[in-house]
C-alpha cells in the first residue's frame, strides 16, 4: 500500500512539473544524459550538446531544456527540447569605445575620437573564419552556464575572409590601416574659445557644447 501510495505521489509530482514547463527528475537520471548525449553525437556531426562532457549532469540539462507534453490514446507524452549549439566553438567580443583626446596646433584639448561600432558584441569562431555581429537584444536571449553562454543564431554567420567591413578587419589585423576604416566619432570638448579682434579692438567668443 505505501509503495502505491509513494508511486501517486510521484507521478502526481511529475505531472505537477511538466503542468510548469519543467523536466521532472525522475525522467532524466544521469545514464538517460549519458545516452542522450551520445546519440546526439553519433548522428550529428555539427553539433552536440552545449554541456562539456565532464560537467553533463542531470540538473544542468534540466536547466537549460524545455518540455511539452501531449495526451494521445489515454496517454501523457513528453517531448524534451535540448537545444543543440555547433560543435566549432565561438568567443565573444565586445566593443568598448573609448574616447583619445585630440590637440590642436596649440597643443590644446579641442574635443575626443572614439569608434562607433555598428553592432556591439562580435561573435567570432576559434578559428578566426566566421562572425556574427549581435546587439545587447540578441546578447540577451543567450542561456548563461557557467563559463559558456548558448546563443541562438539570430544574425548571418559571415566569412571572415570575405568581409570587408571594418569591425573584423580591426580585430584581426589591427594595423593603422584597418583604423582608417573604422566609423569614428568627433566629440567637441565643451569649452569657450576667445579670439581678439585687432582691427576693431574687441573679442569674439565662440562656446562648443
Amino acid at each position: 500500500m505505501d509503495l502505491q501510495i509513494n508511486a501517486l505521489r510521484e507521478a502526481q509530482d511529475a505531472l505537477y512539473r511538466l503542468g510548469e514547463g519543467k523536466i521532472p527528475h525522475q525522467f532524466l537520471n544521469p545514464q538517460t544524459v549519458q545516452d542522450i548525449a551520445m546519440e546526439i553525437q553519433q548522428n550529428n556531426t555539427d553539433l552536440q550538446v552545449p554541456i562539456p562532457q565532464k560537467n553533463l549532469q542531470s540538473e544542468e540539462i534540466m536547466r537549460i531544456s524545455t518540455v511539452d507534453t501531449i495526451t494521445l490514446r489515454g496517454k501523457t507524452l513528453m517531448i524534451i527540447y535540448i537545444p543543440l549549439v555547433d560543435r566549432k566553438p565561438y568567443r565573444v567580443h565586445k566593443f568598448h569605445s573609448l574616447p583619445i583626446p585630440q590637440k590642436g596646433q596649440d597643443s590644446t584639448t579641442l574635443g575626443a575620437a572614439h569608434i562607433k561600432p555598428t553592432h556591439l558584441y562580435l561573435i567570432l569562431s576559434e578559428d578566426h573564419k566566421q562572425y556574427m555581429k549581435y546587439n545587447q537584444l540578441e546578447m540577451d536571449k543567450c542561456i548563461k552556464r557557467q563559463h559558456l553562454s548558448i546563443c541562438p543564431i539570430s544574425m548571418a554567420i559571415r566569412e571572415s575572409y570575405l568581409s570587408s567591413e571594418w569591425e573584423i578587419i580591426l580585430l584581426l589585423d589591427p594595423t593603422q590601416d584597418a583604423l582608417r576604416q573604422c566609423n569614428l566619432m568627433f566629440n567637441l570638448e565643451p569649452s569657450t574659445k576667445w579670439y581678439y579682434l585687432s582691427h576693431k579692438s574687441s573679442w569674439l567668443y565662440s562656446i562648443m557644447t
